[in-house]
Parts: C-alpha cells; sequence; structure tokens
C-alpha cells in the first residue's frame, strides 16, 4: 500500500531530525542551532529555521539534499534564517537549491 502524504511527511521529519541532530541542536525556542518545523501544514515541504548563523553550511545542504534524494525526490524543505542575518529564505530540493519553491 502506498503511503499517505501525512505518513510520508512524518517520515521525512524523523529522517530529517535523525539527520540534523548530529550537526547541532534542534529546540523550538531558540536556544539551539534550528527549530524543524513539526507542525504539518500541508503540501510536500518540511520548514527549518535557522536561528544559529554558523548552524547553516555546505554539510546541512548536503545531509539535508541527502534525506530528500533518498526517497522524497518530489519534496522539498524550507530554510528560513531567523538569527539577524537578514540572509534571504532558500528552498532545498533533492537536486540543488532554490530561492522560491517550485510549483506544480
Amino acid at each position: 500500500m502506498t503511503p499517505s502524504r501525512e505518513e510520508r511527511w512524518q517520515c521525512l521529519y524523523e529522517r530529517l531530525h535523525e539527520a540534523l541532530s548530529s550537526l547541532g541542536k534542534n529546540d523550538a525556542f531558540g536556544r539551539g542551532d534550528y527549530w524543524l518545523v513539526d507542525d504539518d501544514w500541508g503540501g510536500q515541504h518540511q520548514k527549518l529555521c535557522i536561528t544559529n548563523p554558523r548552524f547553516w553550511s555546505a554539510s546541512v545542504r548536503t545531509k539535508i539534499g541527502q534525506v530528500l534524494a533518498d526517497s522524497f525526490a518530489d519534496w522539498g524543505v524550507y530554510v528560513v534564517f531567523e538569527d539577524g542575518s537578514a540572509l534571504p529564505g532558500l528552498v532545498v530540493y533533492a537536486d540543488g537549491l532554490a530561492d522560491h519553491p517550485r510549483w506544480g
């Protein structure tokens, strides 16, 4: 049986959580390096809020891309910088980065 969108969202969340936890601390209150948002708002995206500017790196981008390439090539991860750095947000896909989502 094919997993539902909600099941796929949860699975991707868990895989991203595991992958990113090896690189930094997840904290919804800004006391860590990032927050992998645990609310599902629909669609085929996850949201990652960066709260420590030193956390965002090639290693983080690569880890996210690897997780997506594994089983979620049609999904993306919104990356929002909430650290006061004024960096624009972007979206990570299995095959690269975009400064905006890919709409169907």
